[in-house]
């Protein structure tokens, strides 16, 4: 079943499956999936490149090095993670 709240449709969750809890839902944070298509690739870079320049609210799977903040340091570090895919 499924819920729209916010103009989203929540599937599989405590709001709309009772017999479910929060702590039964997990977010996985793939490093460098910008977009969070499953997949690490140029669109990511674009994503990332667009979000550092127009100072876009922060993308935790864009902080490749994990220092806190979105800079060219995860820019090129996710260059490479494409390159050696």
């Amino acid at each position: 079943s499924s819920d729209r709240i916010n103009g989203l449709f929540i599937f599989g969750s405590p709001l709309t499956n009772p017999s479910m809890e929060w702590s039964d839902c997990s977010i996985t944070i793939i490093q460098g999936d910008v977009n969070s298509d499953g997949e690490i690739n140029i669109l990511d870079i674009v994503i990332l490149v667009d979000t550092i320049m127009s100072g876009d609210e922060f993308i935790p799977s864009g902080d490749i090095n994990g220092d806190g903040y979105l800079n060219i340091m995860d820019v090129v570090q996710l260059v490479n993670l494409v390159l050696d895919s």
